[in-house]
């Protein structure tokens, strides 16, 4: 099992402290790997090594759709296995979602060979007037997965363990991001610590031992205490709710 952080999370203890830093903390709280949001002007090789320092694993990122190919280097040298668009237009995913599946086949015969899995990490935007974007994307595409951020589930006005049902084996990894209250403006607020807010994480993470998923990514966009305390106190109740 593999709990990670997005390092979205930590932007601005990263742009204070420093990435080496921030690594140490990660590592200090339990969690086990990363999820990248950009590579902070290191090198590949200069970030895997200090991955290692510090028995981290670059295990996953968000990469823009258009924008893949260019990382490469990045996804060999750490050792990515996941990559997820972080979300797109919603015009464009909405209307366009056939040409979206041919640009993600393109993408995927640099990735597929690799054994790197390519999916989508969602929004609330994707569940907008009772639609479901992310599902007419699977249902276009092969090898490709969802990364249901749950927080933006329940922020549409949806049950995420609806969709994970629905999604089946074609969810690839949960977002774990905590909801003040389930709305779209309550997910914008500082979050409560993972598991003590609206999302109703322990039913989430029940049903995802039963589904048998076994990588797991928290993120956060403003946390209501320090980092050191958020990081810590969400990791033991991920843990907690998955023994």
């Amino acid at each position: 099992m593999n709990i990670g952080i997005q390092l979205y999370s930590l932007r601005s203890e990263i742009a204070s402290l420093g990435v080496e830093a921030v690594f140490s903390e990660i590592a200090k709280a339990g969690y086990d790997s990363v999820e990248f949001a950009g590579f902070y002007g290191l090198s590949p090789v200069e970030m895997k090594n200090l991955l290692d320092k510090y028995g981290l694993k670059g295990l996953s990122a968000h990469i823009g759709l258009f924008d893949v190919i260019k990382h490469l280097e990045y996804i060999d040298v750490i050792g990515i296995k996941s990559v997820y668009i972080p979300g797109i237009d919603h015009d464009y995913m909405r209307n366009k979602t056939e040409e979206m599946a041919k640009e993600i086949a393109l993408v995927q015969k640099e990735l597929l060979p690799r054994g790197v899995r390519f999916g989508y990490h969602n929004h609330a935007h994707e569940y907008a007037n009772g639609e479901d974007t992310v599902w007419k994307l699977l249902n276009l595409t092969t090898d490709f997965y969802a990364q249901i951020d749950v927080c933006w589930v329940k922020a549409a006005g949806e049950e995420p363990t609806d969709k994970m049902r629905q999604y089946g084996e074609r969810l690839g990894c949960l977002h774990i991001k905590e909801l003040k209250e389930a709305s779209v403006e309550g997910a914008r607020l500082p979050a409560p610590v993972i598991g003590e807010g609206a999302v109703g994480m322990k039913d989430v993470l029940a049903l995802a031992k039963q589904m048998n998923i076994d990588t797991f990514i928290m993120e956060v966009e403003g946390m209501e205490c320090p980092y050191e305390e958020y990081l810590k106190r969400s990791y033991d109740n991920i843990v907690k709710y998955l023994s």
